[in-house]
């Protein structure tokens, strides 16, 4: 999750722009130069990850989101907000390990929270479509 979170600020940083709001275990753009909007792809420095890792070790996916989380927003627009999710494959437990590791440990608060029994998400910012 940290690293998708760093290649998507580094891609930010390139571009100006987060990529959209992708499919279940789908790169949006951090590997393939195809997947970037003609406009930005001068901009593209890539790949930012050597590949984006679909499966997670718990045996969930991950997916780069761009839509609306109340809890990550923090500019008072709503549906712009970025973040990472992980879905399945993990328990409260491992929830709660991963927000230990990488956040404040509380799952309802900070930067990576659990939005449901199956899924946890961290906050990598917010801000315009492509």
């Amino acid at each position: 999750m940290k690293n998708i979170k760093k290649a998507a600020e580094i891609l930010y940083a390139d571009v100006g722009f987060f990529p959209d709001d992708g499919a279940l275990g789908a790169d949006v753009g951090f590997n393939d130069p195809a997947l970037v909007p003609a406009a930005q792809l001068t901009s593209w420095r890539g790949p930012y990850l050597d590949r984006f890792p679909a499966d997670t070790p718990f045996g969930g996916q991950y997916e780069f989101e761009y839509q609306n989380r109340t809890a990550f927003n923090f500019d008072g627009v709503a549906g712009n907000e970025v973040f990472i999710s992980v879905y399945g494959g993990m328990d409260t437990v491992t929830m709660q390990r991963i927000d230990e590791i990488i956040d404040d440990g509380v799952l309802t608060t900070g930067m990576a929270q659990q939005i449901n029994s199956q899924r946890l998400a961290l906050y990598i910012g917010e801000g315009p479509d492509w």
